[in-house]
């Protein structure tokens, strides 16, 4: 906000020089000092006798001659003093004037009559000197009287005063008197010196007036910006309303993210306000078009994906989960074993990178090996394994280093005939293989100090893959059943569903033999709802496989121990035991990953920023 700075001045009049070059007006003009002195104006000296008249001041004395004698003789006579009394008087009665009387002269002559003369003739000419100067200082008392009169009670400087007390109540102007200036002035100059003072004043007056004026606008511009700024900060702007309701509808999306951009002020002057006044609501009403667009795509985009997850909660896509578990590759880790079981065949296989086992490949990179061990059961017999891995050196929780993890394995066999086989890889994320069994397993993570890993519900997620649907019907599906520690969960656009709660496998084949390649109208009573089981033909080969999510389900962990059961089921050849006896093909591979396989059919996101701007003046 501008201010306004005023000076003004007042004068004082003198007669003489001017005292001072900057000042306020008053007009004085000083006591002329007079004084009246009765005296003979002269002495006459005469041979003849004298008289002497005694009158007011004077003493006349008349000599005359003798022709007989030298003695003088004296005569007293009276002068007429009437005029230089009434001079006096008057004197005495003019302010500024002091009145002294003389010693007595006395005035001679040769005769009475003419010494008479001459003192009435000095008389005379005090009178006229005395009135002289009365007259003189009166003009004096006159033009001071005046002086003072206009310096105490000038409508002119009453006028200033006023117009200075209204500048002063004015907001944002500032009133300073500076020094008196001081005109000292001659009688004749008086009235001149009063007109000029007052000319001057009238010039202040003007300028202050127009000046308090021009201030009293630019408040009146100020307040009114104020007033619409702060409309224009709050919701009682349409536009800052209609970005907040945008707002606020956003917030209330779920899985919408609102990131608040922060408050930027902007300072402008009065003349710019207009101009930011209106980029601003433009701003804000592009933000809240723009806001709302995106959350009408966005309800557009997230009923599109449950349309496609068929409205199923237990599924998610892969970038809706927030993983704080890694188990990555442990090339380097070391296993033992622990047995329990009658006539248990052990036997290792070192693996390297191309080599295969169980009929498929596992990916192991150049210069890397691990070692697969399996634990043969001829007859058909239920036995137990405890594999305790150590020196875990790339697995971490919460960014707290994992070391060890122990798996307690149950094997059950599923058929009367055949015996059952469990095969564990030391690289723990490649999991395990099984043969004509259901394997009860449980797993528990453990930190660097030896205390046991807790899950959090919802920051730890287990993938599980290679979940297959054979299509033909001779064959199986594979499932994982979660018992304890965890939650199954179904991966957007994967055949693997979750059924029962805690179960997970594909309902429809999604596997398909090359050589019965047919359909099976048993498996696949109505193609229409199967999820084309030839679409992602070969994605059954490891985590590095891209759509390696569609034989996949995830597993949320929660707590400290993480127990499961995996195995093979399906509707033909597992209602009796003679038909699991003759299954063609009885098997399963179970591995496990933390870095979740991308989905095809990614949940929408939305992340919504906006600002706000305000205006200061």
């Amino acid at each position: 906000m501008t201010e306004t700075k005023l000076h003004y001045k007042l004068y004082k009049t003198k007669h003489g020089w001017v005292t001072a070059t900057i000042a306020a007006t008053a007009l004085a003009i000083p006591v002329i000092g007079g004084s009246v002195t009765n005296h003979a104006s002269a002495d006459t000296t005469a041979t003849t006798g004298t008289q002497t008249v005694t009158s007011g001041s004077n003493a006349v004395t008349a000599t005359t001659a003798s022709t007989t004698s030298v003695t003088p003789s004296t005569q007293a006579v009276t002068p007429d003093s009437s005029k230089l009394d009434q001079a006096v008087q008057n004197a005495k009665a003019t302010a500024n004037v002091t009145v002294n009387q003389t010693p007595t002269q006395t005035v001679t002559g040769s005769t009475v009559a003419e010494a008479k003369q001459k003192a009435e003739q000095d008389y005379q000419n005090q009178a006229t000197q005395i009135n002289q100067k009365v007259a003189n200082q009166k003009a004096n008392n006159d033009a001071t009287n005046a002086a003072n009169s206009f310096n105490m009670d000038n409508s002119k400087k009453r006028e200033l005063d006023q117009a200075v007390q209204n500048a002063k109540a004015t907001a944002n102007v500032s009133v300073k008197q500076t020094q008196t200036q001081i005109y000292n002035t001659g009688v004749p100059g008086v009235e001149n010196t009063k007109n000029k003072i007052n000319n001057d004043y009238s010039t202040q007056i003007n300028n202050i007036n127009q000046a308090v004026s021009t201030q009293k606008a630019k408040n009146d511009a100020y307040n009114k910006a104020v007033a619409e700024a702060n409309t224009l900060n709050s919701t009682a702007d349409t536009t800052r309303k209609k970005l907040d309701d945008a707002i606020k509808a956003a917030q209330a999306v779920k899985g919408v993210t609102v990131i608040d951009g922060g408050t930027t002020t902007a300072t402008v002057s009065v003349s710019d306000f207009e101009a930011k006044k209106k980029q601003i609501q433009d701003q804000n009403t592009q933000q809240a078009n723009s806001i709302n667009a995106q959350i009408q795509q966005y309800k557009s985009d997230l009923q599109n994906y449950l349309n496609k997850i068929n409205n199923n909660s237990s599924v998610v896509s892969s970038n809706e989960i927030i993983q704080n578990l890694t188990l990555a590759n442990e090339w380097d880790a070391k296993v033992s074993y622990q047995v329990t079981g009658n006539n248990i065949k052990q036997s290792s296989q070192i693996l390297k990178t191309g080599d295969t086992a169980y009929g498929h490949g596992i990916s192991i990179p150049q210069g890397k090996q691990i070692t697969l061990t399996n634990f043969i059961s001829d007859t058909p017999q239920t036995f137990k394994v405890i594999a305790t891995f150590t020196g875990l050196k790339n697995s971490s929780y919460q960014g707290r280093k994992i070391t060890k993890l122990v798996e307690v394995y149950t094997i059950t066999p599923n058929t009367s005939s055949r015996g059952n086989v469990l095969g564990i890889y030391s690289d723990p994320t490649n999991g395990f293989e099984e043969v004509n069994s259901k394997i009860n397993v449980s797993y528990e993570f453990y930190y660097e100090d030896g205390s046991k890993v807790n899950f959090e519900k919802g920051t730890a997620y287990l993938a599980i893959g290679s979940l297959n649907n054979y299509q033909n019907g001779q064959d199986h599906y594979e499932y994982a059943k979660i018992i304890s520690g965890g939650k199954a969960i179904g991966l957007a656009g994967s055949s693997v569903s979750v059924h029962n709660g805690n179960v997970l496998y594909s309902t429809y084949p999604n596997t398909a033999r090359e050589s019965d390649y047919g359909a099976d109208s048993h498996y696949n009573t109505n193609p229409q709802h199967s999820p084309n089981f030839d679409k992602y033909y070969g994605w059954d080969t490891g985590w590095v496989n891209s759509k390696a999510f569609y034989g996949s389900g995830l597993v949320s962990l929660e707590g400290d121990k993480y127990v499961f059961e995996v195995g093979v089921d399906g509707e033909k050849h597992f209602t009796t035991d003679e038909l699991r006896n003759n299954l063609p093909a009885n098997h399963l591979w179970y591995n496990m990953a933390t870095v979740i396989p991308k989905t095809d059919i990614q949940k929408p996101k939305l992340t919504v920023k906006y600002k706000h701007t305000n205006v200061a003046l």
